[in-house]
């Protein structure tokens, strides 16, 4: 076990990933897609068996999604079933959609050190889980700031999920992402003939107009089809 730091393990170069809890991981995924103009996600739904901060051992089931085509990674969680509070806290039940940041996530290569650091500062995982493919993780609330740090160690060819997710080839949506934040372009100016016989062009020529487009800028975007969900019981958020 390698010596270090707690905070060695929070600002560290292994930072991939934000996450975020949701009651509807496809509506999340819609939303990201349309507002944000993300490409692609790929959904999976992991289930596996999780310790909990005051002893408690059982599994934990989620439906979730991760961002494709990038190294740095947004995550989507919907808690399903088993010891899901760390996920659910953040959640309300006042219904309607529900869209919340959640935790950042790190990779390392010791996760012991990491866990050895933050008991030193008095934190212990909410959430610790060590899965048969060779992938561990733990769930750390940072006192202060309120939301979680993930931190994951990938032994043997566990990562290869991950790996598959981030070297995804994508098409960029720089066309819908102008839209989203500019509105549709002009429409083309219209011509038409003038009482001295000269034809206006636009607002440069005499008598022309031009069509605006409508008090919203246009309809709403088409989000990129959402794949149907594989299960994939390696993986966990």
């Amino acid at each position: 076990m390698t010596e270090t730091s707690f905070v060695d393990s929070l600002l560290h170069p292994g930072f991939y990933k934000l996450g975020y809890v949701t009651n509807d991981r496809d509506q999340a995924v819609d939303v990201l897609s349309e507002r944000l103009g993300i490409e692609e996600f790929v959904p999976f739904e992991p289930a596996f068996t999780v310790t909990t901060e005051d002893g408690r051992t059982g599994e934990a089931s989620l439906r979730c999604a991760f961002s494709a085509g990038r190294q740095l990674v947004i995550e989507v969680l919907q808690p399903v079933d088993g010891l899901v509070d760390i996920f659910t806290e953040s959640l309300t039940d006042s219904g309607g959609f529900q869209l919340v940041f959640h935790h950042v996530a790190v990779l390392v290569e010791d996760l012991g050190a990491v866990k050895k650091a933050a008991a030193a500062l008095g934190l212990a995982p909410a959430i610790e889980a060590h899965l048969p493919t060779g992938m561990s993780f733990t769930y750390l609330k940072l006192p202060g700031l309120g939301h979680y740090v993930e931190h994951d160690q990938y032994d043997g060819d566990s990562g290869a999920f991950l790996d598959s997710v981030r070297g995804k080839r994508i098409a960029k949506r720089q066309t819908a992402q102008r839209r989203w934040h500019q509105g549709p372009p002009h429409p083309p100016q219209t011509q038409r003939r003038t009482n001295d016989g000269q034809q206006g062009r636009g607002p440069q020529g005499r008598g022309g107009t031009v069509p605006r487009p409508g008090p919203h800028g246009g309809g709403p975007l088409d989000g990129p089809g959402l794949p149907a969900a594989q299960p994939d019981h390696r993986r966990r958020p």
